[in-house]
């Protein structure tokens, strides 16, 4: 019995039925995988070519934990698999794995071509109201089986299963409401250097580089959305919007720049260096009115403002901002082997039931694929079935 039929419930069900298994989704949303149309903007990003390196596990935040499942299930693993079910796929410049189509529909629509080729039992529009390690119920029928595999992040259910505690849910993966100058930036876009600072020491939490879009009040973008997964309310995000500079060496570029642009405005100073409506919100912070002369700007102060952008974090994602929640069963509870509970047997937890979360760039569903298929596997083979790879 699988509790679950998004990416994780879906893979371990194929997983099962192809070792021989007989299978039964439990899926409350009228149709299975339906948050998979959600995943990549619309593309789904199902894997990253920097998962077949050794490295791979320090994308995770148990990265012990993933480290043996992913030995075993590598990108290259997961591509040939989807090929078997039917799914060409191609890397972009950056390793992420998308399937050919770019669509989302087409990955969901393999996964749900291959449980029905398996004859896989679907319960949807079902919500299980308890569970044990060999039943669940729905109310008001209640239905045993031999193995049980939680595939959804419902903490409550999991903890009714022996001795297993749960991590609370924390959105991550999107947004950071902040405060500080946004005046005149929403809807911007800038290449930067970002670091996230703890407030009361100024040590460094985590360092991004990349494209980074300004909200209303709110900082974006996929640099951001990884320090959200560090961030708490109060730390400091620090902004160096010339980020092939330190503050030194920009002061010398400004002194040469000045040198050519001595007749300009402040305003038309900052011209080609950063967007304009940036330029006005740095010339603020370095205390420069726009109209000043170039001539008169402090070049040390505003290097300062451009390599050390300061907000605060005031507001972490939301649930429906965010791309994965962090929290679920804690890992010590159970097997990265084989994703079964040390504490109940026959009763496995895969994917976003579990306390992992990944790097943006497809590692999130790369473990739901291969936690899912791990789990999957066991399990059929727990019940006298020969297991494969």
């Amino acid at each position: 019995m699988v509790v679950g039929g998004g990416a994780a419930g879906l893979m371990a069900a194929i997983a099962a039925a192809e070792a021989g298994a007989q299978v039964c989704i439990v899926e409350r949303s009228e149709r299975l995988g339906q948050s998979l149309l959600r995943t990549g903007n619309g593309r789904c990003n199902l894997s990253n070519l920097s998962l077949d390196t050794p490295e791979a596990a320090a994308a995770y935040n148990h990265p012990d934990f993933v480290a043996p499942l992913l030995a075993r299930f590598t990108c290259t693993r997961a591509v040939e698999l989807f090929s078997q079910l039917g799914l060409e796929t191609h890397a972009d410049r950056s390793g992420r794995i998308y399937p050919l189509s770019n669509s989302a529909a087409s990955v969901l629509q393999v996964l749900r071509n291959r449980v029905e080729h398996r004859g896989v039992e679907l319960l949807t529009d079902t919500e299980v109201t308890a569970v044990d390690s060999s039943a669940l119920a729905i109310h008001p029928l209640r239905l045993r089986a031999k193995k049980l595999i939680l595939a959804t992040g419902n903490d409550r259910l999991a903890t009714q299963v022996g001795a297993h505690s749960s991590i609370p849910w924390r959105p991550i993966l999107g947004p950071l409401g902040v405060s500080g100058d946004l005046k005149g930036l929403s809807g911007v876009r800038t290449h930067c250097r970002a670091r996230l600072i703890s407030k009361p020491n100024e040590s460094i939490i985590a360092t991004q580089t990349g494209e980074l879009l300004f909200k209303d009040k709110a900082l974006s973008g996929i640099m951001i959305f990884e320090l959200s997964r560090h961030a708490a309310c109060g730390d400091l995000l620090s902004l160096n919007l010339v980020p092939n500079h330190h503050e030194d060496s920009l002061q010398e570029l400004l002194a040469a720049r000045r040198q050519h642009l001595a007749s300009y405005s402040a305003r038309q100073f900052l011209d080609g260096l950063v967007h304009p409506r940036l330029a006005l919100a740095v010339l603020r912070a370095a205390s420069v009115s726009s109209g000043a002369s170039a001539t008169a700007i402090d070049l040390r102060q505003l290097a300062t403002a451009l390599t050390d952008m300061r907000f605060t974090v005031r507001e972490l994602p939301k649930r429906h901002q965010a791309q994965v929640l962090r929290g679920g069963l804690d890992t010590h509870n159970f097997d990265p082997y084989t994703m079964m509970s040390r504490h109940s047997q026959g009763f496995y937890a895969c994917g976003e039931a579990l306390d992992i979360d990944g790097a943006t760039g497809g590692f999130n569903l790369h473990f739901a694929w291969a936690s899912g298929w791990r789990a999957g596997r066991h399990a059929a083979a727990n019940l006298g079935w020969r297991e494969l790879t």
